[in-house]
């Protein structure tokens, strides 16, 4: 019920009462299963949004920032095909990750020992301790300077004897073992003769013929009886011997000998030495070969095995490397924590392509990246199974159905509130007949105070809403009772706390809504009490009624803004006065919504505050809006009265012979024209704003600082208000620029916020506290899907907008600068922001459309698995908009058509729904006494009539069970007959 306006009059009051009194009658039950279809798709898109932005427990981070940091890696990496699994993949823990990196950026100062390609000869070295180091080279140093020099030196001393020169001190140890057994042996047998003599197989023969020497003496008695080889063998051995020895050595002795004989000539082809003592030389071998097998080890090669010359330049190699030396043991402690860590994997593929230091901890992250995705992916099976164009099936029966649910709800609502009103109007029986009579009435009505004092509780369940002033409020409504649940004060800021009283007091619950920046209530005709009183006021020091409130309460903020066509318009205030916690949107581009015109400055005097060129300029430019956008409203907002007072009679005379301008200046027309000044535009708002400041400079060119109502406490406000009236266009005139104020002249806030908006308008909204552009940088999945989109011909900008709302990429018309045809969005963190899926999937999409954007939506999933075809979808995209583009003739946004939507949908379900058709009479007859019928008739008969599912009172329902039964007279039996039946009825539908 809305009583504003002094036109309202109790007929019209009376005739709202009685419209919605057959709203009631024509309401009808909701059936509809879109709560089922709404709750399942909602489910699906929650359900996307926690599996790709839900940190996993196992890597701590979401699906999405896998793909990311994915891409990111591989941007600075070569490919890599090693990959971790199962347990090996559990084990790379976060910290376990952040030390192998640490431990390849070592290694990668250390490279060429790392991956084993140094030409130090300490490169495959195992050398894990320092302190082992010290010890090898002082092992190299004794062996290059001492040892070897002496081997050689004693080795061309046995040369004499005839062995092969050895090569290698292996050779050495051979050929000296094979000397001092020849020459031990040959102190007891006559090796000379016998070499001379005997050949190897020979001297093999001879041995095996003497080997019942070895087995007792009843073997040797046999052997000696009864084979002559034994005897022969025996006393050629005896020969050969230069003294007799007892016969059970002699086989042992003869066993020596062969070994001792083989030996020599495996390192000499001469006659076995007489005599020489190979002592020194077994000494300075055996003193040698400790250093000998330190150094092999440690190496990892047989060193005794190298020449001497190769050996003395081994030697001397390691001896002059000892710096490498010293990093063997680094690199070795790298490589056993890298193994110990589980990257051993990685370290092979290192070594194996030889990839640069410098890739490395990118490599090695890369791989686990690509092993944690791999393995996600195959134990998700929302990820195996997601397909881009399914889940956009899914957004758009979410979008359907949430729409739908909308005008489903209205429709609750109505069914809801029509039966309580049928419950209030049974419940009062004679405010229901009262208001049914005035409501029948074509004059003489009640007051409407009257009426709603004798019938409050019918009347405000009828119309459960009402909006009125809050003295409309004191002058309706008794104080005998509280006649709402709610009370709400919208443009709270305006209204003086002692006026709010009387509305407050006719609720239980008040709301009170408004905004602190904008304009106080006037006081300009307010008697002044004293001190005394003031201290004594609850309202004492508050200047409306939300300031009061939010001295009491934490404010609760509205943040999304939708006036605004283009965020330009209200993005000056976001940022200096809301300080950005405003969600704006940003439009589609084209030509600059908010401007600047400079009129020229004239030496006149007396225009300080109401310059003619400025009135000249803009009269001229209220004239050009008419005749070209006479669909669009306009509004001129001036900062003084003077200047308002002048721009009205300029224009009032331009128009004179204007006849083809009438129909724009039509008072009667909506959201009609006006020259208003700073303090009575708010709750104005218009397609087109021009401010004026009216102010300029005196005839010294000199600007004087007399900015009227800006100059007052909270003058920023007027301010504020006047600079967010327009929905498309904003247009500053003004007779000076922000390089004419100088900032130290004032500490004024409206001033200083006028100086900034007029640096604002003359950049055409770009430069915002002297910055432009975005500072949100896009991480490397987002780039990727830039730099693939810009080498198919897309020319992309990222971060469109300037609040916290960005949309991820706006796609420039190819022939047209500055306008955008695509908002192209991926599903990472400005998709994840939203605190719903409504507002993920599709409230911002459905804002944005509002605005003239065309949507096309990247999954990130789809982006990673289907690349290619991603790319071909977003250019088919592209191609659409630029045509729809071209092909529409209005450029500008089309306005916010959410509500026209549902509305649509409303429609949609109104057509569907007919009528519900009755069942079959019960068989009932008619035409009998009340008490020739059975209850059960009775309520037959009451039960078929609401069957209809329309609402009715009981009264109603009475009237209509008469009519059907054929009573043309009521009584008081046929009325308690029929009022229990209907309260049988209504208990069973309870």
């Amino acid at each position: 019920m809305d009583l504003h306006g002094a036109d309202v009059s109790r007929k019209e009051v009376l005739r709202r009462f009685a419209s919605a009194l057959d709203q009631v009658a024509s309401v009808r039950a909701v059936a509809t299963d879109v709560d089922d279809r709404l709750a399942k798709t909602r489910r699906e898109l929650n359900a996307h949004a926690r599996t790709l932005h839900q940190p996993r427990p196992e890597t701590g981070r979401s699906i999405y920032d896998l793909y990311a940091e994915e891409k990111a890696a591989a941007i600075r990496c070569a490919s890599q095909h090693t990959r971790f699994r199962g347990a090996a993949l559990t084990r790379l823990s976060p910290t376990a990750l952040d030390e192998i990196e640490r431990l390849l950026r070592r290694a990668g100062a250390m490279a060429p020992l790392f991956l084993h390609t140094d030409p130090s000869p300490w490169t495959n070295a195992n050398l894990p301790d320092p302190n082992e180091v010290l010890e090898v080279l002082d092992a190299a140093r004794r062996l290059r300077a001492q040892h070897l020099p002496a081997v050689r030196d004693l080795l061309r001393e046995a040369a004499a004897t005839e062995i092969h020169p050895p090569s290698t001190l292996s050779q050495a140890r051979q050929a000296t073992t094979a000397l001092s057994q020849v020459v031990e042996v040959g102190r007891e047998y006559d090796v000379r003769r016998i070499a001379a003599g005997q050949t190897a197989a020979e001297l093999a023969d001879l041995l095996r013929a003497l080997a019942p020497l070895a087995s007792g003496l009843l073997m040797f008695l046999l052997a000696w009886l009864f084979s002559s080889r034994f005897r022969k063998a025996l006393a050629l051995l005896r020969e050969y011997r230069r003294a007799k020895a007892p016969r059970g050595q002699l086989f042992l002795e003869a066993r020596r000998l062969e070994q001792a004989l083989t030996a020599w000539r495996g390192v000499s082809g001469g006659q076995p030495p007489d005599a020489f003592d190979a002592t020194p030389l077994a000494s300075a071998l055996q003193a040698a070969w400790p250093d000998v097998d330190r150094i092999s080890g440690v190496l990892k090669t047989d060193v005794a095995s190298s020449s001497f010359g190769e050996l003395e330049e081994m030697l001397d190699r390691l001896l002059a490397d000892s710096d490498t030396a010293r990093a063997v043991p680094a690199v070795r402690e790298i490589e056993y924590r890298l193994a110990a860590l589980g990257a051993d994997a990685v370290v092979h593929e290192l070594r194996e392509r030889k990839v640069a230091p410098s890739d490395w901890p990118s490599l090695f992250r890369h791989a686990w990246l690509v092993s944690c995705l791999e393995a996600v992916e195959a134990n998700d099976p929302t990820l195996r199974r997601f397909a881009g164009r399914d889940h956009d099936g899914v957004v758009t029966e979410f979008q359907r159905s949430d729409l739908e649910s909308v005008a489903v709800a209205r429709e609750r609502i109505r069914r809801a509130h029509a039966e309580r009103v049928i419950e209030t109007m049974n419940k009062h029986p004679e405010e229901q007949q009262l208001v049914k009579r005035e409501c029948a009435k074509r004059s003489r009505h009640l007051a409407v105070r009257t009426l709603l004092n004798r019938a409050p509780n019918v009347l405000t369940t009828l119309c459960p809403c009402w909006m009125a002033s809050p003295l409309s409020v004191a002058q309706l409504m008794d104080t005998s009772r509280r006649y709402f649940d709610v009370v709400v004060f919208d443009e709270a800021s305006q209204i003086l706390p002692e006026d709010a009283v009387p509305a407050i007091l006719r609720g239980e619950h008040v709301v009170v809504a408004g905004d602190q920046h904008q304009l106080p209530p006037t006081t300009f005709f307010a008697g002044s009490t004293d001190d005394a009183d003031d201290e004594e006021s609850a309202t004492a020091g508050f200047e409306s009624l939300l300031n009061q409130m939010c001295g009491i309460f934490a404010p609760w903020p509205l943040e999304w803004h939708y006036r605004s066509l283009d965020e330009r318009l209200i993005a000056f205030s976001n940022r200096h006065i809301y300080s950005s916690s405003l969600v704006t949107f940003p439009g589609v581009g084209g030509p600059p919504s908010v401007s600047h015109v400079l009129v020229p400055w004239r030496a006149v005097d007396g225009e300080e505050d109401s310059s003619s060129a400025e009135v000249e300029a803009v009269v001229g430019r209220v004239l050009e809006h008419a005749a070209a956008r006479p669909g669009e409203t306009l509004g001129v907002i001036t900062m003084g009265i003077k200047h308002r007072d002048r721009i009205q009679h300029a224009l009032d005379q331009a128009l004179g012979g204007r006849r083809d301008l009438e129909a724009f200046f039509d008072e009667r027309r909506p959201e009609r024209f006006f020259v208003k000044n700073l303090e009575q535009v708010q709750g104005d708002e218009r397609d087109a704003i021009i401010l004026s400041v009216g102010y300029g400079k005196d005839r010294s060119g000199r600007l004087p600082y007399r900015f009227g109502p800006l100059l007052t406490e909270g003058g920023y406000r007027r301010l504020n208000v006047a600079i967010t009236r327009a929905r498309r266009r904003m247009l500053l005139v003004s007779a000076f620029t922000h390089h004419d104020m100088e900032e130290s002249r004032s500490t004024n806030e409206g001033v200083r916020l006028l100086r900034g908006y007029l640096e604002f308008a003359g950049s055409d909204g770009a430069v915002l506290d002297g910055a432009t552009g975005t500072e949100t940088a896009l991480n490397a999945f987002e780039m990727d899907i830039k730099d693939a989109l810009e080498r198919v011909g897309l020319s992309l900008v990222p971060q469109v907008g300037v609040s916290r709302y960005r949309i991820d990429f706006g796609v420039l018309h190819p022939r047209q600068p500055g306008r955008y045809v695509l908002a192209l969005e991926c599903d990472g963190a400005s998709y994840h922001s939203a605190a719903t899926a409504r507002d993920r999937d599709r409230l911002r999409q459905q804002q944005l459309e509002s605005l003239g954007w065309r949507f096309h939506r990247i999954w990130s999933t789809d982006w990673r698995l289907r690349r290619g075809e991603e790319i071909q979808r977003a250019v088919a995209s592209y191609e659409e908009a630029v045509r729809l583009s071209d092909e529409s003739e209005a450029s500008q946004p089309a306005p916010i058509r959410a509500a026209e939507r549902i509305e649509e949908i409303s429609e949609e379900r109104r057509d569907r729904r007919s009528a519900r058709p009755r069942g079959p009479r019960p068989q009932v007859v008619t035409g009998l006494k009340i008490e020739q019928y059975r209850a059960d008739d009775l309520r037959a008969i009451v039960q078929w009539i609401l069957s209809d599912g329309l609402l009715r009172t009981d009264d109603d329902l009475l009237a209509a069970a008469l009519e059907e039964l054929g009573f043309r007279r009521r009584g008081k039996r046929i009325d308690e007959a029929l009022r229990e039946a209907i309260r049988a009825s209504r208990r069973l539908h309870a």
